[in-house]
């Protein structure tokens, strides 16, 4: 669905990488490591929320909770590409029910079984 650069942003750090977004899993690989070392994979079902944020005052960033409660935020190099993985991950829901709502916040895409 979605293939390209974005940034994993953690305390204290920033990480360039490799975001997919599949029919079925989301996946990360970290510039500095081959792609036979591996990466972060995580089924779209483990997704929990996701929701689009600001980073350095730029609407590129979107934040992915899992059921775990792990969080990561995604920083893309464009807003444009933002809204692609956005777009993507929306479009790529399978059986899950989706609900866009707008608060204060953002919008938000709350994903929970139907």
């Amino acid at each position: 669905v979605w293939k390209g650069r974005a940034q994993l942003i953690q305390p204290m750090c920033s990480m360039p990488g490799r975001l997919e977004v599949t029919n079925k899993c989301l996946r990360w690989r970290p510039f500095h490591l081959r792609r036979s070392e591996g990466g972060w994979e995580a089924p779209l079902g483990g997704l929990f929320r996701i929701r689009r944020r600001r980073h350095m005052q730029q609407h590129t960033a979107i934040e992915v909770v899992m059921r775990s409660n792990k969080t990561l935020l995604f920083m893309f190099d464009a807003r444009d590409e933002c809204d692609k993985v956005w777009g993507g991950l929306a479009k790529q829901r399978g059986d899950m029910v989706a609900e866009e709502w707008r608060g204060g916040g953002g919008v938000s895409l709350w994903v929970g079984r139907g």
